[in-house]
Protein backbone atom coordinates (compact mmCIF):
# COMPACT_ATOMS: atom_id res chain seq x y z
CA UNK A 1 0.00 0.00 0.00
CA UNK A 2 2.76 2.62 0.82
CA UNK A 3 3.96 1.74 -3.29
CA UNK A 4 0.78 3.13 -4.41
CA UNK A 5 1.64 6.49 -3.71
CA UNK A 6 3.18 7.64 -6.79
CA UNK A 7 5.83 9.64 -4.61
CA UNK A 8 7.32 6.03 -4.02
CA UNK A 9 9.69 4.87 -6.60
CA UNK A 10 9.68 1.05 -6.47
CA UNK A 11 13.00 -1.12 -7.40
CA UNK A 12 13.54 -3.99 -8.24
CA UNK A 13 16.83 -4.60 -5.71
CA UNK A 14 14.52 -3.36 -3.02
CA UNK A 15 12.58 -6.40 -2.72
CA UNK A 16 10.96 -7.82 0.23
CA UNK A 17 13.17 -8.78 2.80
CA UNK A 18 16.43 -7.63 1.27
CA UNK A 19 18.01 -8.58 4.33
CA UNK A 20 21.10 -6.82 3.85
CA UNK A 21 22.66 -6.78 7.49
CA UNK A 22 22.25 -10.65 7.55
CA UNK A 23 26.08 -11.01 6.52
CA UNK A 24 27.40 -8.28 9.09
CA UNK A 25 26.65 -9.20 12.29
CA UNK A 26 29.79 -8.41 14.47
CA UNK A 27 31.21 -6.40 12.05
CA UNK A 28 31.91 -2.17 11.61
CA UNK A 29 29.77 -1.12 8.21
CA UNK A 30 32.15 0.48 6.03
CA UNK A 31 31.37 3.25 4.19
CA UNK A 32 31.51 1.08 1.04
CA UNK A 33 28.41 -0.71 2.90
CA UNK A 34 26.07 2.35 2.77
CA UNK A 35 27.61 3.22 -0.67
CA UNK A 36 26.08 -0.58 -1.47
CA UNK A 37 22.91 -0.15 0.76
CA UNK A 38 22.40 3.16 -1.64
CA UNK A 39 22.76 1.40 -4.43
CA UNK A 40 19.47 -0.68 -3.49
CA UNK A 41 16.84 2.99 -3.57
CA UNK A 42 17.44 4.88 -7.40
CA UNK A 43 14.73 7.48 -7.48
CA UNK A 44 13.77 10.37 -9.20
CA UNK A 45 13.84 13.62 -7.18
CA UNK A 46 11.28 14.14 -4.80
CA UNK A 47 10.41 10.91 -4.87
CA UNK A 48 11.43 7.93 -1.57
CA UNK A 49 12.16 4.31 -1.84
CA UNK A 50 12.68 1.82 0.91
CA UNK A 51 12.55 -2.06 1.84
CA UNK A 52 10.88 -3.92 4.39
CA UNK A 53 12.60 -6.83 6.16
CA UNK A 54 11.09 -8.07 9.10
CA UNK A 55 14.59 -9.49 10.80
CA UNK A 56 16.21 -6.24 11.22
CA UNK A 57 13.73 -6.17 14.33
CA UNK A 58 15.07 -8.89 15.81
CA UNK A 59 18.80 -8.92 15.03
CA UNK A 60 20.37 -6.97 17.68
CA UNK A 61 23.29 -5.35 15.42
CA UNK A 62 21.03 -4.08 12.93
CA UNK A 63 20.18 -0.45 14.50
CA UNK A 64 23.48 0.04 14.55
CA UNK A 65 24.12 -0.80 10.65
CA UNK A 66 21.03 1.06 9.95
CA UNK A 67 22.34 4.24 11.90
CA UNK A 68 25.88 3.89 9.66
CA UNK A 69 24.18 3.46 6.11
CA UNK A 70 20.79 5.76 6.44
CA UNK A 71 20.96 7.92 9.74
CA UNK A 72 17.93 9.87 7.87
CA UNK A 73 15.57 7.16 7.09
CA UNK A 74 12.22 6.76 8.35
CA UNK A 75 12.08 3.28 10.27
CA UNK A 76 8.17 1.22 10.33
CA UNK A 77 7.88 -0.89 12.57
CA UNK A 78 4.38 -3.46 12.43
CA UNK A 79 3.69 -4.95 15.86
CA UNK A 80 1.49 -7.49 16.37
CA UNK A 81 0.01 -9.19 19.81
CA UNK A 82 3.28 -11.47 20.62
CA UNK A 83 1.84 -14.82 21.23
CA UNK A 84 -0.63 -14.31 17.94
CA UNK A 85 3.02 -13.81 15.84
CA UNK A 86 4.82 -16.87 17.54
CA UNK A 87 2.26 -19.04 16.18
CA UNK A 88 2.62 -17.06 13.06
CA UNK A 89 6.14 -17.32 12.94
CA UNK A 90 6.33 -21.20 13.95
CA UNK A 91 3.98 -21.90 10.98
CA UNK A 92 5.71 -20.19 8.59
CA UNK A 93 9.31 -21.95 9.89
CA UNK A 94 7.57 -24.88 9.39
CA UNK A 95 6.32 -24.35 5.81
CA UNK A 96 10.17 -23.81 5.41
CA UNK A 97 11.29 -26.70 6.69
CA UNK A 98 12.44 -26.07 9.99
CA UNK A 99 12.28 -28.55 12.57
CA UNK A 100 9.85 -29.12 14.77
CA UNK A 101 12.59 -28.30 17.69
CA UNK A 102 12.91 -26.57 20.78
CA UNK A 103 15.79 -24.30 19.03
CA UNK A 104 13.12 -23.25 16.32
CA UNK A 105 10.23 -22.75 19.20
CA UNK A 106 12.67 -20.55 21.43
CA UNK A 107 13.47 -18.24 17.90
CA UNK A 108 10.20 -18.00 17.18
CA UNK A 109 9.23 -16.75 21.14
CA UNK A 110 12.26 -14.43 21.10
CA UNK A 111 11.14 -12.28 18.44
CA UNK A 112 7.87 -10.93 20.61
CA UNK A 113 9.91 -9.09 22.70
CA UNK A 114 9.26 -6.26 21.22
CA UNK A 115 10.27 -3.42 24.02
CA UNK A 116 13.74 -4.40 24.30
CA UNK A 117 14.00 -4.44 20.26
CA UNK A 118 12.84 -0.83 20.30
CA UNK A 119 14.83 0.05 22.89
CA UNK A 120 18.08 -0.73 20.63
CA UNK A 121 16.32 0.89 17.65
CA UNK A 122 16.03 3.98 19.80
CA UNK A 123 19.07 4.02 21.29
CA UNK A 124 20.68 4.61 17.19
CA UNK A 125 17.54 6.58 16.25
CA UNK A 126 15.25 9.89 17.52
CA UNK A 127 11.80 8.91 18.07
CA UNK A 128 10.88 11.35 15.68
CA UNK A 129 12.10 8.84 13.18
CA UNK A 130 10.39 5.80 14.08
CA UNK A 131 6.37 5.21 13.82
CA UNK A 132 5.00 1.97 15.61
CA UNK A 133 2.09 0.44 14.03
CA UNK A 134 -0.45 -2.48 15.04
CA UNK A 135 -0.57 -5.00 12.76
CA UNK A 136 -4.93 -5.35 14.03
CA UNK A 137 -5.18 -1.62 14.02
CA UNK A 138 -4.39 -1.66 10.42
CA UNK A 139 -6.71 -4.26 9.78
CA UNK A 140 -9.58 -2.80 11.88
CA UNK A 141 -8.97 0.75 9.82
CA UNK A 142 -6.78 0.43 7.00
CA UNK A 143 -7.72 4.12 5.57
CA UNK A 144 -7.07 5.51 8.97
CA UNK A 145 -3.39 4.01 9.45
CA UNK A 146 -2.40 4.27 6.05
CA UNK A 147 -3.08 7.84 5.62
CA UNK A 148 -1.11 8.22 9.16
CA UNK A 149 1.55 6.33 7.42
CA UNK A 150 1.97 8.30 4.62
CA UNK A 151 1.98 11.43 6.94
CA UNK A 152 4.79 9.86 8.73
CA UNK A 153 6.60 9.41 5.42
CA UNK A 154 6.20 13.34 4.16
CA UNK A 155 4.03 11.99 1.46
CA UNK A 156 0.88 13.87 0.72
CA UNK A 157 -2.44 12.53 1.29
CA UNK A 158 -4.12 10.45 -1.61
CA UNK A 159 -7.12 8.01 -1.61
CA UNK A 160 -7.27 5.00 -0.80
CA UNK A 161 -6.96 2.35 -3.47
CA UNK A 162 -10.13 0.19 -3.44
CA UNK A 163 -8.55 -2.90 -2.83
CA UNK A 164 -7.32 -1.93 0.65
CA UNK A 165 -9.21 -4.34 2.78
CA UNK A 166 -8.14 -7.25 0.70
CA UNK A 167 -6.51 -10.11 1.90
CA UNK A 168 -2.65 -10.08 0.62
CA UNK A 169 -2.23 -13.20 1.52
CA UNK A 170 -2.93 -15.14 4.91
CA UNK A 171 -1.32 -16.94 7.75
CA UNK A 172 -0.24 -20.76 7.07
CA UNK A 173 -2.30 -23.02 9.23
CA UNK A 174 -1.27 -22.59 12.80
CA UNK A 175 0.12 -24.75 15.00
CA UNK A 176 -2.67 -25.08 17.92
CA UNK A 177 -1.40 -23.90 21.58
CA UNK A 178 -2.75 -25.80 24.61
CA UNK A 179 -4.23 -23.68 27.45
CA UNK A 180 -0.81 -24.18 29.37
CA UNK A 181 1.38 -23.25 26.54
CA UNK A 182 -0.49 -20.19 25.91
CA UNK A 183 -0.05 -19.02 29.64
CA UNK A 184 3.45 -19.76 29.49
CA UNK A 185 3.88 -17.53 26.68
CA UNK A 186 1.56 -14.40 28.14
CA UNK A 187 3.61 -14.86 31.82
CA UNK A 188 6.65 -14.56 29.23
CA UNK A 189 5.70 -11.56 27.83
CA UNK A 190 3.62 -9.76 30.19
CA UNK A 191 6.71 -7.64 31.60
CA UNK A 192 8.01 -7.15 28.25
CA UNK A 193 4.05 -5.94 27.08
CA UNK A 194 3.88 -3.90 30.47
CA UNK A 195 6.90 -1.78 29.83
CA UNK A 196 5.92 -1.62 25.78
CA UNK A 197 2.85 0.18 26.87
CA UNK A 198 4.19 2.35 29.11
CA UNK A 199 6.49 3.51 26.59
CA UNK A 200 4.31 4.00 23.77
CA UNK A 201 1.06 4.69 24.60
CA UNK A 202 -0.72 4.57 21.41
CA UNK A 203 -0.63 1.24 21.34
CA UNK A 204 -4.36 -0.18 21.64
CA UNK A 205 -3.98 -3.19 24.35
CA UNK A 206 -7.65 -3.97 23.19
CA UNK A 207 -6.45 -5.57 20.00
CA UNK A 208 -4.26 -7.80 21.58
CA UNK A 209 -6.36 -10.73 23.24
CA UNK A 210 -3.77 -12.38 24.89
CA UNK A 211 -3.31 -9.38 27.11
CA UNK A 212 -5.97 -7.07 27.44
CA UNK A 213 -7.75 -8.64 30.17
CA UNK A 214 -4.04 -8.30 32.04
CA UNK A 215 -3.81 -4.49 31.17
CA UNK A 216 -6.79 -3.33 29.80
Amino acid sequence: MISHHPAVARSPKARKEVRFFDARFGDDVSKLAADEYARYFPRPDGSIAGEWTPGYMHDYWTPRGLAEVAPDARLLVMLRDPVERYQSGLALAFVHNAPRHAIVASDQAGRGFYHGALVRLLRQFPRSQVLVLQMERCIASPEGELARTYEFLGLDPIPAPDDLSAVVHGDHVRPALSNEHRRLLVEAYADDVAALLADFPELDVSLWPNFAHLYG
